[in-house]
């Protein structure tokens, strides 16, 4: 069936103009116009009677052709895939109960035995008179206050408590702690940044409690260098050598955790810093525990 024209098309030795025939149509009607500036070229029209005699000619054309002789049949589809099984049906009814079985026949009871006969209640015995209440007595006057006893001495007082242990950090260190090649041994005060010295007694803190000082720790701000190193000595009156750490080569800090170093009450504290080497100097920061003695 012919669904549309897209162009001009030549109908015989004529130009047609085509147009879209009307949807389902089987016949297209074309006018050819024998007239005005269109004179030669064919329209299509919905009926006969939209062609005029004396403007145009008829024209009509058969849409359908005859039927084609029959094809040769394709090959048959494959079987499509079984399709999911359907839902379960709905339950059936439940069937009518079955009928009550028959009673059995009851058993024969058995004979009851004889009871024996109870023997006569004995007479009840007669009670004894009562007394008669006796008359209550008047209550006694109330007895005089007796006098206040004496106040009896105080205890003594309690022992005090022992007194408890205080602990603390120290440490000094920072933009005047500097520790450099060629100190020999420097002194820095605890509590404080202050530029190094070579005079202790310059650099020494008074502590006006005992204790103990433990786990010194040392930071540098970079490394001396390969072979070269810093010694950090905590010292207390002028000596002590059991808090000591050592920053060598590549590192940048050191430790001692192990040991205490006695202050008594007054005690002048310090830290020396003592060159190994040739090292390159550096900013240095440290700090240790104090814990005072009850």
């Amino acid at each position: 069936m012919l669904r549309s024209f897209l162009g001009a098309v030549l109908v015989g030795a004529l130009a047609i103009a085509v147009l879209a025939p009307p949807a389902g149509a089987q016949t297209v009607y074309f006018c050819k116009l024998k007239r005005g500036p269109d004179k030669g070229f064919a329209k299509v029209v919905k009926s006969p009677s939209k062609c005029k005699e004396r403007t145009g000619k008829l024209i009509t054309v058969n849409t359908d052709g005859p039927s084609g002789p029959a094809g040769t049949p394709g090959t048959p589809a494959p079987a499509g895939a079984d399709g999911a099984p359907g839902p379960d049906g709905a339950t059936g009814p439940v069937g009518p109960a079955g009928a009550t079985g028959a009673t059995g026949a009851a058993g024969t009871t058995g004979t009851a035995g004889i009871t024996g006969a109870t023997g006569p209640t004995g007479p009840t015995g007669l009670g004894g008179p009562t007394g008669a209440t006796g008359a209550t007595g008047n209550n006694g006057q109330d007895g005089d206050v007796g006098a206040t006893g004496a106040t009896g001495q105080a205890g003594a007082n309690g022992t005090n408590g022992a007194d408890g242990t205080n602990t603390s950090i120290i440490g000094g260190g920072g933009q005047h702690m500097l520790v450099a090649n060629g100190i020999g041994t420097d002194y820095y005060g605890p509590l404080m940044d202050q530029d190094p010295t070579g005079t202790e007694f310059e650099a020494q803190q008074a502590f006006p409690v005992a204790g103990n000082l433990s786990s010194l720790n040392v930071r540098l701000t970079g490394s001396p260098g390969a072979g070269d190193s810093y010694a950090f000595t905590l010292r207390v009156n002028g000596a002590g050598t059991n808090q000591t750490c050592t920053v060598s080569g590549a590192d940048v800090s050191c430790a001692d955790d192990t040991g205490t170093l006695a202050v008594p009450a007054g005690g002048l504290v310090s830290i020396a810093v003592t060159e190994g080497g040739v090292p390159d100097a550096q900013l240095a920061h440290w700090t240790a525990q104090f814990t005072s003695t009850p």
